[in-house]
């Protein structure tokens, strides 16, 4: 690992490796034990770890069940860890010990370790983690280095991107491949070409033409980075979110082409202007078992008494279970006027009122 010892304060920039981790270790005099490839965990004096087969094992021997979290944020233009900007940093540290956790893991960007910016002020709460007002970003991450090994708390440090940013972006990290017979590494222009994983997912969304999911991939994939969602979880809500996009559409398709211009539904309607209407026997006609029996429906009484909101409302339900539906007057349907598609007979359910009206 080479060191440029050029800046000032003692600061080295690390040329080869992961930047940041080498330059930490040497504020804070540690040495690094090298486990699972790409993480290194950090010396904690008598309780040095090292592996052994599929346990972590301390200096005496004794293996040690490592409990970890994630502190996202500082990978990202914040350049710090989340939550800076609303409660204590030690605090958050202190609860992460009193929920059970024994490691934390920081990731952090490429640009991060080798520009050392000042995060932004909004991201700094003056009043929670005034001391950490106007630090640079491995000043901070100083700090929380020395805060965990004193709350006998194991640091990873995450070279996660090479700019900042949200997710992971598709940049290989830790040891360079040579290309096959010339001794040299890959030229970083090819490796930079290769699209990240999430614009591969972009790309097949587009051709899957699944808009909804493509506006809902940014949010989720933050989520699943702050690892609030699990792999399976963030699936199920980008197909829910375009199923739910789809199938609105369908309704609001099927109901224009029913000629439903006013919704109505049962949820709208007052029962207790009718109370000798039986709420109940209302919805089970909703259930729409009526429809499959092929069995009429007729809603009687004088004007104004909810007849023809009911109608449309069994309407809206028979929309909403697949099924066609077409609002047309009383008289059109027993004049033999109602519209049939693709000239199909009883491909269309009609629920009829005493009003004058039918749908």
């Amino acid at each position: 690992m080479a060191a440029d010892k050029t800046k000032p304060n003692g600061v080295r920039r690390m040329v080869k490796g992961s930047d940041l981790l080498g330059r930490a270790l040497e504020r804070i005099g540690v040495n690094i034990i090298y486990g699972v490839p790409g993480e290194e965990i950090l010396d904690m004096g008598l309780r040095r770890i090292h592996t052994s087969g599929n346990q972590f094992v301390q200096s005496n021997g004794i293996a040690i069940r490592l409990k970890s979290i994630n502190w996202f944020g500082a990978e990202g233009e914040n350049y710090t860890p989340h939550g800076t900007w609303g409660r204590s940093w030690r605090g958050v540290i202190d609860q992460i010990k009193q929920l059970g956790f024994n490691r934390i893991r920081l990731p952090f960007s490429g640009y991060m370790s080798t520009s050392n910016p000042v995060p932004p002020s909004s991201v700094i709460s003056a009043s929670a983690n005034p001391d950490l007002l106007g630090l640079t970003a491995l000043q901070i991450f100083d700090k929380i280095i020395d805060y965990c090994l004193a709350s006998e708390i194991y640091v990873v440090l995450d070279h996660r991107r090479r700019t900042a940013g949200v997710g992971a972006d598709g940049s290989p990290v830790g040891r360079r491949r040579q290309s096959p017979g010339t001794g040299e590494p890959p030229m970083s222009a090819a490796l930079d070409a290769i699209p990240s994983m999430i614009d591969r997912i972009r790309h097949d969304l587009v051709g899957l033409k699944m808009p909804r999911a493509l506006e809902a991939l940014d949010h989720v994939v933050r989520r699943l980075e702050h690892a609030e969602l699990s792999a399976l979880e963030a699936i199920h809500i980008l197909l829910s979110e375009e199923l739910t996009l789809r199938e609105n559409s369908r309704i609001k398709t099927a109901l224009r082409m029913g000629r439903l211009a006013t919704i109505k539904t049962l949820a709208g309607f007052d029962f207790t202007f009718r109370l000798s209407l039986d709420r109940d026997r209302i919805f089970t006609l909703a259930q729409l078992g009526f429809v499959d029996r092929h069995e009429a429906v007729h809603f009687l009484g004088p004007p104004g008494t909810g007849k023809s909101h009911l109608a449309t409302a069994l309407g809206v339900e028979a929309v909403k279970a697949g099924k066609s539906v077409y609002f047309t007057t009383l008289a059109d349907l027993i004049g033999g006027r109602l519209p049939v598609p693709n000239g199909k007979v009883g491909s269309r359910s009609a629920f009829a009122s005493s009003a004058g009206r039918a749908c």
